[in-house]
């Protein structure tokens, strides 16, 4: 199997099919951001500006992890009912 592999690698990654696929990789090591929520107050011609009502960071990791444990839960009941 390893000879078949390697004697077929170089044909498959420059086929089109290869090249799409390479295309398709994420990178999870970049990390993110949590979302920001601009909030614009402009009532008639006067504009108040523009605020950020974004939680703090934390409060969307306890939100990840709510839904991580939820996740657990639903998963053994599916599986092993009830």
């Amino acid at each position: 199997m390893l000879g078949v592999w390697s004697a077929h690698k170089a044909n498959l990654t420059d086929s089109g099919v290869g090249k799409a696929m390479a295309k398709l990789t994420i990178n999870v090591a970049e990390g993110g951001a949590p979302p920001s929520l601009p909030v614009h107050f402009v009532i008639g011609k006067w504009d108040f500006g523009s605020f950020d009502l974004s939680p703090p960071a934390y409060v969307w990791t306890f939100v990840r992890v709510c839904i991580l444990i939820s996740a657990v839960f639903l998963c053994r009941a599916l599986i092993f009912g009830g």
